[in-house]
């Protein structure tokens, strides 16, 4: 790709890699020494690989009652900061504005364009507006003419539809995954391996059946 935009549970072992943010325990070593890597490769390359200039943060205690779906009387303490502001206490749930005009600008001029999960946290709507907001600009900035469009994963299909976006604006949209992940990877997809082994195989005689009678 000449242009990879990571955001959600994704972006994190890279801004960990470049000291923006502490690390948590849901990021492993192994994800930080990836990231490394593939930074580098990006910057020997020159290609583009990005991280959210801004994001939509939350303090934890806050978080954790939205998670749980406790009422909140007034409206929650929800924040835009840059990457270099955020504080230790802080969850980040969602891209920021900035990112969100940024990243609609490098729709139109792409050709070929694949969105796989949300872009933050998609259990809870309110941060569901990074997402809405891309889908709509991936709707009315590109042309089933120039644009190969392939939006996917189940999360992130179920939270567009959750908070009521015209899933028919987008031609190419499906639930599949990890197998999308698998299939642009260059990995075999176990169901499809098969079918194309058997497609490839000559055709096998017929079996002879012996049925005995009596014993």
């Amino acid at each position: 790709a000449q242009r990879t935009l990571l955001a959600g549970q994704v972006a994190l072992p890279f801004l960990i890699a470049r000291g923006a943010i502490a690390g948590g325990p849901a990021i492993t070593p192994e994800m930080i020494l990836i990231a490394e890597r593939m930074m580098r490769e990006a910057r020997d390359n020159k290609r583009d690989l990005s991280t959210p200039s801004d994001f939509t943060v939350v303090d934890r205690k806050t978080f954790e009652r939205l998670s749980r779906g406790e009422p909140i009387a007034a409206a929650p303490p929800i924040q835009n900061v840059t990457e270099d502001k955020i504080a230790p206490d802080q969850i980040i749930c969602d891209i920021g504005e900035t990112t969100r005009w940024a990243w609609s600008d490098c729709l139109s001029p792409a050709r070929t364009i694949f969105w796989h999960g949300p872009l933050g946290i998609s259990e809870i709507d309110r941060f569901c507006e990074g997402s809405r907001f891309l889908a709509t600009q991936l709707a009315e900035r590109t042309w089933p003419s120039l644009h190969r469009r392939v939006v996917c994963g189940s999360s992130l299909v179920m939270a567009l539809r959750r908070i009521g976006f015209p899933l028919q604006n987008i031609k190419h949209l499906t639930h599949a995954g990890r197998s999308a992940l698998h299939y642009f990877a260059g990995r075999p997809l176990p169901a499809v391996e098969v079918l194309r082994q058997a497609g490839e195989a000559a055709p096998r005689q017929p079996y002879r059946v012996l049925i005995p009678l009596n014993g």
